[in-house]
């Protein structure tokens, strides 16, 4: 399985993209998609197909092959993400690790929101959690 959302934030170093979703990467990129209506499965498939085909290239200009390419999208869709950048709350657009040293009680805090919504079967956030934990020096699993 290949995430376009994993892919997205790995190749955006700098941070400099807001959201991962498709459709904002759709017109972030100003990808020109006929008919590819917003949540509508036909359109979403369109749009996922463009996103990805970027992205592979991308990745081609990383790993010399094809194959290879494949493979390193492979392996980061198959393990959390450390989420660079805060996108929503009080730290929106700052970065995560800037927050850590600042103010690491909100780490704190933030965490154990993720784990009690996971418990409750609420939200299964693993990046976050992962990202979190990694941040707070907690040794961050693999889930």
């Amino acid at each position: 399985m290949i995430d376009t959302f994993k892919i997205a934030h790995y190749l955006d170093h700098q941070g400099e993209i807001p959201k991962y979703n498709l459709q904002y990467l759709r017109y972030y990129f100003e990808f020109d998609i006929v008919d590819a209506p917003a949540h509508n499965a036909l359109g979403d498939i369109r749009v996922l197909e463009v996103i990805f085909d970027y992205y592979f290239e991308k990745m081609l200009t990383i790993k010399s092959t094809p194959e290879a390419a494949i493979l390193e999208m492979i392996k980061i869709s198959a393990e959390p993400i450390l989420i660079r950048k805060f996108n929503f709350g009080k730290y929106s657009g700052q970065w995560v690790e800037e927050v850590a040293k600042k103010d690491a009680g909100y780490l704190k805090w933030l965490l154990g929101e993720k784990n009690k919504a996971r418990e409750n079967g609420e939200d299964e956030d693993t990046n976050w959690i992962y990202t979190l934990r990694y941040h707070l020096n907690e040794k961050p699993t693999l889930f």
